[in-house]
């Protein structure tokens, strides 16, 4: 009966607007009135809380593109992110810790080391992505996709990429 009651109670779009709203509110109030958050802190978990934001979208609209695209459904999405964001730290980490970044510029030193490190993961990233397209998936999306005998490959394919990825991470 109670799971009766919950599946014919439904509210409209302007209620379920007002109560977000409204909890959102509190939540304000509630960390305003908090005696280990101040301003500062407000600000650093609002701009970590877009930013991861930011990534979460990016990823999604990856994957949609790639399914839309080549009507692959890739599995190993998150590994190429991951390993993407291995080697832009990785770069970034050789960067700074050497002399050379900093000699050249030394007030901005890790600004620098960070763009670098982004663009050497996308460049790396995009051409490992055209060596795994090449390799594996097109032979197999040649055969078909979808519900077909190759669709399913291609799904297997991508677990098995996946598994590969985050074992050698």
């Amino acid at each position: 009966e109670l799971l009766q009651m919950f599946k014919t109670f439904k509210f409209t779009r302007k209620v379920e607007n007002t109560l977000m709203l409204l909890f959102t509110a509190i939540f304000l109030v509630y960390i305003s009135l908090s005696p280990d958050m101040n301003i500062d802190s407000l600000k650093g978990v609002l701009i970590i809380g877009v930013t991861v934001g930011i990534i979460y979208g990016l990823v999604a609209v990856g994957i949609s593109l790639i399914y839309t695209g080549l009507d692959v459904v890739n599995f190993s999405h998150g590994e190429f992110f991951m390993i993407g964001a291995f080697t832009g730290l990785t770069v970034y980490n050789f960067l700074v810790d050497g002399e050379l970044i900093y000699a050249i510029f030394p007030e901005a030193y890790g600004v620098v080391g960070y763009v670098i490190g982004l663009f050497f993961a996308f460049v790396l990233m995009g051409l490992f992505g055209v060596l795994v397209e090449r390799f594996f998936l097109r032979p197999l999306t040649k055969k078909g996709g979808g519900y077909t005998v190759a669709g399913m490959g291609i799904i297997i394919c991508g677990f098995g990429l996946s598994v590969i990825l985050q074992n050698v991470a």
